[in-house]
């Protein structure tokens, strides 16, 4: 029995190596590259003011949490709370000016609740 081609021996090595290309650029489709993903995921100030730049404060409205304006802002918590020495996450208060962006100057007034309790 004569031995097998090289064209024989090298077929099995030449599919396995399509397949794999093949499922890279499947999972490359569904954005399957973590550092895409990522990416794409940064948080970033959506709030804009009347002339369309990015807010510096944020006024906390009734029963919001610091995780959720962080989710409403795009801004993490960990950033809130290095933006705002000194604010505890477990009592911001309804109408609490708290900044979301760096930049010097102060927030404003807060509102007459909030500045009597805080």
């Amino acid at each position: 029995m004569p031995p097998p081609s090289r064209a024989r021996a090298l077929a099995p090595l030449a599919l396995v190596g399509f397949l794999i290309v093949f499922v890279l650029i499947l999972a490359g489709a569904r954005g399957g590259s973590h550092h895409k993903r990522h990416k794409a995921s940064a948080p970033t100030p959506r709030l804009l003011d009347k002339k369309g730049r990015p807010k510096r404060c944020y006024r906390v409205k009734p029963g919001q949490l610091l995780s959720t304006i962080a989710q409403k802002t795009g801004v993490p918590v960990k950033q809130l709370q290095q933006l705002n020495k000194g604010l505890d996450p477990n009592a911001v208060q309804a109408g609490q000016l708290i900044r979301i962006s760096p930049g010097g100057g102060h927030c404003g007034r807060q509102t007459k609740k909030s500045a009597k309790t805080g």
